[in-house]
Protein backbone atom coordinates (compact mmCIF):
# COMPACT_ATOMS: atom_id res chain seq x y z
CA UNK A 1 0.00 0.00 0.00
CA UNK A 2 2.85 2.39 0.77
CA UNK A 3 4.44 1.77 -2.61
CA UNK A 4 1.21 2.45 -4.47
CA UNK A 5 0.74 5.64 -2.48
CA UNK A 6 4.26 6.83 -3.29
CA UNK A 7 3.79 6.07 -6.98
CA UNK A 8 0.52 7.99 -6.99
CA UNK A 9 2.06 10.91 -5.09
CA UNK A 10 5.02 11.20 -7.47
CA UNK A 11 2.64 11.00 -10.45
CA UNK A 12 0.55 13.86 -9.06
CA UNK A 13 3.64 15.96 -8.33
CA UNK A 14 5.03 15.21 -11.79
CA UNK A 15 1.79 16.20 -13.48
CA UNK A 16 1.69 19.43 -11.51
CA UNK A 17 5.29 20.27 -12.42
CA UNK A 18 4.64 19.43 -16.07
CA UNK A 19 1.63 21.74 -16.10
CA UNK A 20 3.58 24.59 -14.50
CA UNK A 21 6.53 24.27 -16.86
CA UNK A 22 4.31 23.79 -19.89
CA UNK A 23 2.32 26.93 -19.17
CA UNK A 24 5.50 28.94 -18.57
CA UNK A 25 6.94 27.71 -21.86
CA UNK A 26 3.71 28.54 -23.68
CA UNK A 27 3.69 32.07 -22.27
CA UNK A 28 7.33 32.64 -23.29
CA UNK A 29 6.60 31.35 -26.79
CA UNK A 30 3.62 33.69 -27.04
CA UNK A 31 5.76 36.65 -25.95
CA UNK A 32 8.35 35.85 -28.62
CA UNK A 33 5.67 35.55 -31.30
CA UNK A 34 4.19 38.89 -30.25
CA UNK A 35 7.62 40.51 -30.55
CA UNK A 36 8.06 39.09 -34.06
CA UNK A 37 10.63 36.43 -33.17
CA UNK A 38 10.49 32.70 -33.78
CA UNK A 39 10.09 30.73 -30.55
CA UNK A 40 12.47 27.92 -31.56
CA UNK A 41 13.85 27.36 -28.06
CA UNK A 42 10.38 27.30 -26.55
CA UNK A 43 9.14 24.81 -29.15
CA UNK A 44 12.08 22.52 -28.35
CA UNK A 45 11.37 22.85 -24.63
CA UNK A 46 7.73 22.03 -25.25
CA UNK A 47 8.64 18.88 -27.15
CA UNK A 48 11.01 17.79 -24.40
CA UNK A 49 8.31 18.41 -21.79
CA UNK A 50 5.84 16.37 -23.84
CA UNK A 51 8.25 13.44 -24.06
CA UNK A 52 8.99 13.70 -20.34
CA UNK A 53 5.30 13.82 -19.54
CA UNK A 54 4.66 10.71 -21.60
CA UNK A 55 7.20 8.81 -19.53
Amino acid sequence: LNTVGLVFLTAVIGAWLLRQQGLATLLRANERLNSGELPAKEVAEGLILAVGGAM
